[in-house]
């Protein structure tokens, strides 16, 4: 569990303090551009051996480049992110770090930065054995390399194209992929590309059965490692000697490796290798049956998934732990198969000679004798067994009371839930309202829990309309109980404001929103809220609006997308007590025809098809698709969209879409 613990801390907290000496380089440079590349070349030197301060030092890098809109900073910082990510096993993160990158890149056009990119994105999918989709990304990454002639860059994708062959087993192609690089790294002296170069080739010896070059090349490479005193470099090695030795059945050898490999997994945290070494490591012990050995490292691969068993795995552990209970009873076998062979031999010898009845008469006596001993044995054990399966009946029928209770408290929370629901669409009724403002209005409220976190809400005063749509902390009952006090507190606002702007009615829900109470001594609970509020002027369509970590879109009857955004607070956050210019007033000239699109972030996190989430930009080609249609037609639309991008997956969170057309 403690390797488990760190995992956790890892990225969810910046645990890892930036060193004082670096802190002191950066700070005596005089831009945050600067800032940025120096903090970059930090990372990627520690990243080897230090992934926890390489991740946070380019998590600065990314800052910096934020605060001058550095953008090439920011694809560096974006890649050496998701590389990280990748390094440890997360995936998807890796994904959604290097889809940043490719955006920022593609905006500046720099055939270096998308050859690296794609190069990277090529690498996860690699790493996941995804190998048709990784071969098309170094493709892509190697024609960005042509065009910008990155000699560099053009050796990584040929050392990943050697990789991919030798997984298809097109060996001698392999083969050519890593000679070229290595030549090429030698010329260059350039220890790390000759590193990998090594590993390939060595690869191949191995899989052509060549194990005395493929072990040399490998040391080889090790000693690179050495040098270059990179710890996840020696990781590599010790597994693939790890697997040479085990190839060769010298498991003993084997065994010394990945223990090595895992050692120093251990020391830099580098989870998807302890992981490996784990799963090795149970191979290994299992072929030299060492059962309980193999058990526990495999329940330790298994514990650092931190995800439920799955079926292989758990039907391995099954096997290990029958097999380490069988051998204790194999041994006490085998002893009383010796010892009746024994018997047997004694009786043989004795009936050859018929001046030894006596000692046979006692042989008999002394078979009758033992049988009679495993009779009442065997009549033990299943007294035993009797009883053990009374005591399971009881337990099964102690679990069926336990499900009907859990059934009916089911029914009864479901109830509640409903009950809840129509208390809810009570006291915000705002899906009413917006009929009753706006004529040519749609609204597509889907819960997850049957009550909400999502709302939204408007009030008509004068020849303005204030309308506005919110996200509030968490979803079912804590989420809907959140939206109340949100919709509570809009309407005082409202009351309270004398014609205020939307970011004056902001910053009053701010200033309200942790206000004491009369339970002073208790903690105020950490809850928050996302929003979007808007004012039109509806004899002008003159529109107004502030934003608390929210978006919407205008899309016009031409076509014409806008979207307005302001992604840095939410309302309840301490960042916003702490920035007093973070809510601001904008303004934008609707014309008629011109359609709102106003929703919370339920709709694009949905996760759907391959596990991916559909993301904010493939939803805002659906909203392209959706304005072609009429208002009354893009309800139904929507919903048609939704169901069969989600399909059996779960709802991951409330969804709310409101569309206006003015």
């Amino acid at each position: 569990m403690k390797t488990f613990f760190f995992i956790f801390l890892f990225f969810s907290i910046n645990t890892f303090a930036i060193p004082d000496s670096i802190v002191q380089s950066y700070k005596i440079l005089p831009s945050d551009t600067l800032r940025c590349e120096l903090l970059i070349e930090k990372a990627n030197k520690f990243r080897g051996n230090f992934p926890r301060l390489s991740y946070d030092l380019a998590s600065k890098a990314l800052f910096f480049s934020e605060q001058t809109n550095y953008i090439q900073g920011m694809v560096k910082a974006y890649n050496l992110l998701g590389s990280i990510k990748c390094d440890i096993g997360e995936f998807l993160s890796a994904i959604e770090h290097h889809t940043k990158a490719y955006e920022r890149a593609k905006f500046v056009n720099d055939n270096d930065l998308l050859s690296e990119t794609f190069y990277l994105i090529g690498n996860v999918y690699y790493a996941q054995g995804k190998l048709t989709k990784a071969i098309e990304y170094y493709k892509e990454s190697l024609n960005y390399s042509n065009k910008g002639k990155n000699k560099t860059q053009m050796l990584n994708n040929l050392y990943r194209l050697g990789l991919i062959y030798e997984a298809l087993d097109n060996l001698n192609d392999a083969y050519r992929c890593y000679k070229r690089s290595l030549l090429i790294e030698e010329e260059l002296k350039n220890k790390e590309g000759m590193f990998f170069s090594l590993l390939g080739i060595a690869s191949i010896s191995a899989k052509k059965e060549n194990y005395y070059q493929a072990h040399v090349l490998y040391n080889k490479a090790l000693e690179i490692a050495d040098n270059l005193n990179i710890l996840s470099y020696k990781i590599i090695v010790y597994s693939k000697l790890g697997d040479l030795s085990k190839t060769q059945k010298n498991y003993l050898n084997a065994l010394k490796h990945y223990s090595e490999a895992l050692k120093i997994a251990d020391s830099i945290d580098f989870y998807k290798d302890q992981k490996k070494c784990y799963f090795n490591l149970a191979q290994t012990t299992e072929k030299l049956q060492f059962y309980k050995d193999a058990y526990n490292y495999l329940s330790q691969y298994v514990e650092l998934t931190n995800t439920f068993y799955n079926t292989d795995v758990a039907q391995q552990l099954a096997r290990l732990q029958m097999k380490f209970d069988l051998k204790s009873k194999e041994k006490e076998i085998e002893h009383l198969k010796h010892k009746e062979e024994r018997r047997t031999r004694e009786r043989n010898f004795l009936l050859i000679g018929s001046s030894l009845l006596v000692v046979i008469l006692m042989l008999l006596i002394l078979l009758i004798w033992t049988r009679l001993k495993s009779s009442r044995k065997l009549k033990q054990q299943y007294l035993e067994i009797k009883s053990q399966k009374e005591e399971l009946d009881s337990v099964l029928e102690q679990l069926n009371i336990v499900n009907k209770e859990l059934t009916k408290s089911n029914v009864q929370i479901l109830d509640g839930l409903n009950y809840a629901s129509s208390l809810q669409q009570t006291i915000l009724p705002f899906e009413h309202e917006f009929y009753s403002v706006f004529d040519n209005c749609i609204i597509f409220n889907k819960p997850k829990h049957i009550v909400s976190g999502d709302f939204a809400w408007i009030q008509k005063k004068n020849n303005c309309v204030y309308f506005a749509i919110a996200d509030c902390t968490g979803h079912g009952l804590a989420g809907a109980l959140v939206s109340i006090k949100g919709y509570s507190l809009l309407n005082q606002a409202l009351k309270v404001l004398n014609n205020p702007l939307p970011s004056d009615i902001l910053y009053w829900l701010n200033s309200q929103w942790r206000a004491p109470t009369k339970n002073n001594n208790k903690q105020l609970p950490d809850d928050s809220m996302e929003i979007a509020i808007l004012k039109l002027h509806l004899d002008t369509l003159y529109l107004e609006y502030s934003l608390a970590n929210m978006r919407f879109v205008v899309i016009s009857a031409n076509d014409k997308i806008q979207i307005f955004e302001n992604q840095e607070c939410s309302i309840g956050e301490t960042n916003s007590l702490e920035k007093p210019d973070v809510f601001i007033t904008q303004n934008v000239y609707l014309a008629k025809g011109d359609t709102i699109y106003l929703f919370t972030d339920g709709f694009f996190d949905q996760y759907g098809k391959n596990n991916q989430k559909l993301m904010f930009k493939q939803f805002l080609e659906h909203l392209k698709t959706l304005s072609k249609h009429s208002i009354t037609e893009q309800k139904n639309i929507t919903e048609e969209f939704f169901n069969t991008w989600k399909g059996q997956k779960k709802q991951t969170d409330d969804v709310l879409i409101i569309a206006i057309n003015i």
